[in-house]
């Protein structure tokens, strides 16, 4: 089993790359609905639904290259995460949230982060099938 390391990891908002990244998380899941009927033996039974997906991304405060100068709360866009150098999802969303943390109690370094839910069908790296296994 090969495995892949995260450094290669970077995320574009369009065709531009975001600036301090630190990382990204695509959540994907199906509505799946139980009934019971007559047919069912005194079983629940399931059937998926529709897919969605939330998003989230975060990055080190830039002052020469803010958050804000990519993306603000309620706006469309085509998220595009890499997995390594050349492998990506390409995501629509809408953004729900941009927040931005400072830490002057212990001096960390200032963050932001972005939570976004999807907004139609994403498109998988072309090394991944997005029907799942065969």
């Amino acid at each position: 089993m090969a495995v892949a390391s995260g450094k290669y990891g970077n995320f574009k908002i369009g065709s531009t790359t975001v600036v301090e990244c630190m990382n990204w998380k695509l959540g994907r899941k199906a509505a799946v609905h139980q009934y019971a009927s007559n047919s069912t033996n005194g079983f629940k039974a399931a059937v998926a639904g529709v897919r969605s997906g939330t998003l989230s991304f975060e990055g080190k405060i830039d002052h020469a290259s803010p958050i804000e100068n990519f993306v603000y709360e309620g706006q469309s866009i085509t998220f595009r995460g890499y997995i390594d150098g050349t492998n990506y999802y390409t995501i629509p969303c809408v953004v729900e949230s941009l927040d931005v943390e400072v830490d002057f109690d212990e001096g960390d370094i200032n963050k932001w982060s972005v939570s976004a839910v999807t907004n139609g069908a994403w498109t998988v790296p072309t090394n991944i099938s997005s029907s799942g296994p065969s």
